[in-house]
């Protein structure tokens, strides 16, 4: 247990302090090299390890001068936190809209390693690990 606080702390430190650039959900948004690094987003995921609200949907490298730091044309979404694992959940007032569940896949993008299983009437849902 106290090897895998160390690791976990660790894993969640952010490796950068710089101040995070004002993003609007949704919105193609203008991001210097510098700006994109301090949101800290996994390629794996495209989860960002500063903001755990955001997911990086679209990223695309503008044209630029070598002799200048690069600019990314970015869309960063919003993304509803992590309903508990292994409770059901309603439906009808939650965020499921906005989680981009696959129910036939039972999985979404947004949430890696989870999986989504709707229940027989269709009324709740369920977050479990894969």
């Amino acid at each position: 247990m106290f090897l895998s606080q160390i690791l976990y702390a660790e894993l969640a430190r952010p490796e950068s302090f710089a101040p995070l650039p004002k993003i609007d959900y949704g919105v193609p948004t203008r991001l210097s090299n510098r700006e994109l690094i301090s949101m800290e987003f996994r390629g794996s995921t495209s989860l960002s390890h500063r903001l755990p609200e955001a997911y990086l949907l679209k990223c695309e490298i503008l044209t630029h001068r070598w002799d200048e730091e690069p600019m990314w044309e970015v869309v960063i979404i919003w993304r509803p936190p992590s309903p508990p694992l292994g409770r059901w959940h309603d439906l009808a007032g939650s965020n499921v809209d906005h989680m981009q569940i696959d129910w036939e896949q039972q999985s979404s993008p947004l949430y890696p390693g989870v999986r989504f299983t709707l229940s027989p009437e269709g009324l709740r849902f369920r977050a479990q690990h894969r």
